[in-house]
């Protein structure tokens, strides 16, 4: 054979195994990308336990998990029911090893859902939500309690004798209302009583004797700045100013308290 022919050859040797390579290497792929969709495709036959694995179970036991579901379906949360059903079927596997079955392990379904439901489980909905900051948590509460209380100040001040309207509290006097305000809400978000703990452990009487005095202490601020501020720092406005003014601060603490999700306040 020539030298040229051999080289042919060779060459054309070379590209039928890379053709072959290429096509083994396309049906692996492809085997492997239906495996990844036949498993992400597989489908809970209970809250959490997938088709392979309430396959391994007998006739019997699926029918008992069947049974317990029928009965919990709408008493459990979700995230619940996948605990509790993970931790039954490993004990129903585990029971089938040496020819348990799921009545000789739990009893009847109806025993097994009742015995369920007298546990207490910590409700997913119900977990305790993170605080958003002081910051936010004083912003809420001042623009809260400050508005009820300048709405208050509008309405007095309309059933006012026209002589004693300087009494009240005017531009200056209204702008501490609003910071001490979230000053006092803050103060008493950080004593909250835990309503969940045993009776003696509540701390309700904390509570109550810090919200107390920081509600006191912001209406003798108030008082006091709107006596003793001279009225050319302190101007006071028509009533119907501070209904206004309350209305949109009023307002104003719903919308940022929707965008900021503000959690952990009084109110």
């Amino acid at each position: 054979m020539s030298e040229d022919n051999k080289k042919e050859f060779e060459e054309q040797d070379v590209e039928v195994t890379n053709d072959e390579i290429t096509e083994e290497s396309v049906e692996t792929t492809e085997e492997t990308e239906a495996v990844i969709v036949e498993e992400t495709q597989e489908k809970n036959i209970i809250a959490g336990i997938k088709e392979s694995q309430f396959a391994e179970l007998t006739n019997k036991n699926k029918q008992f998990m069947l049974s317990v579901d029928k009965k919990l379906s709408d008493q459990l949360h979700y995230e619940v029911q996948e605990r509790v059903y993970a931790e039954m079927v490993d004990t129903l596997l585990d029971g089938q090893i040496n020819s348990q079955t799921a009545r000789q392990i739990y009893g009847t379904p109806t025993e097994t859902a009742n015995l369920i439901m007298e546990q207490e489980f910590p409700n997913p909905e119900n977990a305790p939500v993170e605080k958003s900051p002081d910051w936010q948590i004083a912003l809420d509460g001042g623009l809260m309690l400050g508005s009820l209380f300048t709405f208050i100040t509008g309405i007095s001040m309309l059933n006012a004798d026209a002589g004693t309207t300087s009494a009240f509290m005017g531009l200056t006097t209204l702008i501490i209302n609003y910071i001490v305000a979230g000053i006092a809400m803050l103060v008493t978000s950080k004593v909250m009583p835990d309503l969940d703990a045993p009776k003696g452990e509540r701390r309700l009487w904390r509570y109550f004797g810090v919200s107390i005095a920081a509600m006191f202490g912001w209406f003798l601020i108030v008082s006091i700045s709107a006596v003793l501020l001279p009225s050319a720092l302190n101007p006071v406005f028509e009533p119907m100013t501070y209904i206004i003014i309350a209305a949109v601060t009023f307002g104003l603490r719903f919308l940022l308290k929707r965008q900021l999700n503000i959690q952990g306040g009084v109110f």
